[in-house]
């Protein structure tokens, strides 16, 4: 996983490898267009671990299963999440987008959804 940055003008979004040895030439280019010029890049900081387990216990509070939450996303997708997998992943991808218009707005960008 690399580092993520939205271009503030065009609010187009890129991956930067960490590792520059593992860039090929479309990542050599992104590194070098966010390198060149770093204030027209806003980087948008991944969401950690602990914040995809809050995520998950709040998922499972809206559909009142809440005691399902046993520390382990893999382990409840196992255990119960067959039935609500896909509600799951809308829910997080909905928080995801929540947290990058936040981090916008934080920076002082207009952010919304189209």
């Amino acid at each position: 996983m690399g580092r993520v940055f939205m271009n503030r003008e065009t609010g187009k979004f890129i991956e930067v490898l960490r590792d520059r040895d593992d860039d090929d030439d479309d990542s050599a280019k992104e590194r070098e267009a966010v390198e060149s010029s770093p204030d027209s890049w806003l980087e948008i900081p991944i969401p950690d671990h602990g914040q995809h387990h809050k995520w998950l216990r709040a998922f499972l509070r809206s559909i009142d299963r809440e005691q399902e939450y046993s520390g382990s996303i893999g382990g409840w997708l196992k255990e119960y999440g067959s039935d609500d997998e896909a509600a799951w992943y809308t829910f997080r991808s909905e928080r995801v987008v929540d947290y990058v218009i936040a981090t916008c707005l934080d920076a002082g960008i207009d952010a919304e959804v189209v």
